[in-house]
């Protein structure tokens, strides 16, 4: 629902924004920031859990919302590097007579790199990044509960539409991937945003 509600708006500001100026240059060299708001779904911890025996065939494990912050410089026309910070609410495993199993908690850093297909007021991208992944699990078992810190990457891409040449709006997913991973907890993350450029 909240990905739809993204690109219908997104869709919206296409049709309606007036024609770009011929002065306007959208993919000019510069600082931005951007602040965004989404959710991510786990995407091998729930299979994890039901491989555990003792009656967790029947577990699941929610989406989480999410929340990121992302620091950002465009070096070209068709490229930018930026530091994506991501915090995941809590990913939230259960089954149907334990109502909480356990509740992850995760906080992402990578630093990305975005290409750019295109460089007018719409701009299609991919993205790659690397850094770190730190993970809390809380839980009323000792088997579960725990903590740790892990090199992730993270693989995406997106659309960023111009809504002035200094205000844009972005809606983006990537798949982050933590190595070495104890709890299993790759997820992918379907975020929207708003951005400033300096």
């Amino acid at each position: 629902m909240f990905c739809k509600t993204w690109l219908a708006a997104l869709c919206a500001c296409v049709l309606c924004l007036a024609p770009a100026s011929a002065m306007a240059d959208f993919a000019r060299s510069g600082p931005y920031v951007a602040v965004g708001a989404g959710f991510a779904i786990s995407t091998q911890a729930e299979d994890a859990l039901r491989a555990l025996p003792d009656g967790f065939s029947t577990s699941s494990v929610g989406e989480s919302a999410d929340i990121g912050l992302r620091l950002g410089y465009r070096l070209s026309p068709h490229f930018a590097t930026e530091l994506d910070l991501e915090y995941v609410l809590g990913f939230k495993a259960s089954r149907p007579d334990i109502p909480e199993i356990w509740d992850a908690k995760v906080f992402t850093a990578t630093w990305n790199v975005r290409a750019y297909y295109t460089t007018g007021r719409v701009q299609p991208y991919a993205l790659v990044g690397a850094g770190f992944l730190y993970a809390n699990r809380s839980s009323s078992s000792d088997l579960f509960r725990g903590d740790f810190a892990r090199f992730a990457i993270r693989l995406g891409g997106g659309l960023e539409v111009y809504v002035t040449d200094n205000i844009f709006l972005d809606a983006g997913f990537a798949y982050v991937i933590p190595f070495s991973d104890p709890y299993d907890l790759d997820y992918m993350s379907i975020r929207g945003s708003i951005g400033y450029r300096f």
